[in-house]
């Protein structure tokens, strides 16, 4: 694509069937909230055309929808809006979905957002440690003492959690 050019409804169009489901699976780890996660995807998706970055290559164009997914999500929790609301909002409609459920994904929602970011990124999205550094503007060395530190905080929280498993 030429970096001059305006992307086209159906480059749009590509973006969204492909980034879709990875853009509310990071708002949704974020914000909690399916109504939130998914107004965060729109305004990444109103950022694609906006902003019409160039793109080297696929790797560059994924790294860049999920780190603009990340800012727009702090971006959301830092509004005065989510301060004033998320109280209201997020107790009664997240306790209840299967998601909150899932003693793994809770354990990991009480790591710092470092560390919550780097297993989320590692595990759920798969991605490598030098594309994770690349998207957290971070060193790979980083990452990776990021990853064993929040494995260690991890153990605790689901310690007997897992032990029908091995008996």
């Amino acid at each position: 694509m030429n970096h001059d050019s305006i992307r086209s409804p159906e480059e749009i169009s590509r973006l969204v069937e492909e980034y879709s489901d990875l853009i509310l699976r990071i708002s949704m780890h974020y914000v909690k909230n399916r109504q939130d996660a998914e107004d965060i995807a729109q305004m990444v998706f109103l950022k694609v055309v906006r902003s019409q970055p160039y793109f080297e290559n696929a790797e560059h164009e994924k790294a860049w929808m999920i780190r603009v997914t990340i800012n727009q999500c702090r971006d959301y929790l830092k509004s005065s809006w989510f301060r004033l609301t998320a109280p209201y909002i997020e107790a009664p409609a997240v306790q209840n979905t299967a998601e909150t459920r899932d003693e793994v994904l809770w354990a990991i929602r009480q790591l710092p957002e470092k560390y919550r970011n780097v297993i989320y990124l590692y595990y759920y999205e798969q991605l490598g440690v030098k594309e994770i550094a690349q998207i957290l503007s971070a060193k790979e060395n980083t990452v990776l003492t990021w990853l064993s530190r929040a494995r260690s905080k991890l153990m605790p929280l689901l310690k007997g959690e897992f032990d029908h498993v091995s008996g």
